[in-house]
């Protein structure tokens, strides 16, 4: 999605704005979108990027290039951060927020995308929206969540600590910590990966489940306030 084709990193501030500014061009023109997002993502994404340019040109951040370090922009549904990484590709830790996708409440969500309030409760429930985060008894959704269906997403849970009242039919991922989706098995299975972050006396676990099982698993996450599910990251930039 933009990235031009260059293959030299981003090293100094002139050249993270100029590839940011033909980044955002060649979007605005149709040039190099990825497949799966509706054209009404493309225009909120456009709207939340052009903040984030003007949030980077009135940054003062060091020109990386002479300490073998370089700049890497990534754009998640929930946030634009500027990253600084070594040459080995190492993070730094450096995390710039460039910009903040508003969360909105199932009307406002259902409103933007011309479905009903029924649908985007219907979608939660199935794990369509993975990011949406329950406050109380709403729901608040990121903008950029993009209804369109898109093979190949996965989405991480964790949490920091132990779970309680774990439903029996998913009490397996009591004794972990994180647990990953991939939409990789077609035939409408699930590929489910469920590991430790800070715990390691046993094996990772991986099965698979259908798609009823799915959205169970995924419904009992995120209306849990000691589950967070990771940020979807839409694109990145660090190339010139």
């Amino acid at each position: 999605m933009g990235i031009v084709e260059e293959n030299s990193k981003l090293r100094w501030k002139s050249e993270l704005q100029r590839c940011f500014h033909n980044y955002i061009s060649d979007i605005e023109q149709g040039i190099n979108l990825k497949p799966g997002f509706s054209p009404g993502f493309y225009f909120r994404y456009l709207i939340q990027l052009k903040r984030a340019e003007k949030k980077l040109d009135s940054l003062v951040i060091p020109n990386v290039g002479e300490s073998g370090c370089y700049y890497i922009c990534k754009f998640y549904d929930t946030k634009f951060v500027l990253e600084i990484c070594d040459d080995a590709g190492k993070e730094i830790p450096s995390e710039i927020i460039l910009a903040e996708t508003p969360l909105l409440d199932v009307p406002s969500f259902a409103k933007i995308n011309g479905i009903t309030e029924g649908a985007v409760r219907q979608w939660i429930r199935r794990g369509k929206l993975p990011g949406a985060i329950k406050f109380g008894n709403e729901w608040r959704i990121p903008e950029l969540c993009d209804i369109s269906a898109k093979k190949g997403l996965s989405r991480k849970y964790i949490w920091d600590s132990a779970l309680s009242d774990v439903p029996e039919e998913i009490d397996f991922i009591a004794t972990y910590d994180t647990l990953e989706i991939f939409d990789t098995c077609g035939n409408g299975k699930y590929k489910i990966l469920c590991s430790g972050r800070f715990v390691f006396h046993h094996d990772n676990l991986e099965m698979v489940i259908d798609v009823k099982q799915k959205e169970k698993l995924e419904l009992w996450l995120i209306a849990n306030p000691l589950v967070r599910a990771e940020a979807s990251l839409i694109d990145t930039l660090e190339k010139l």
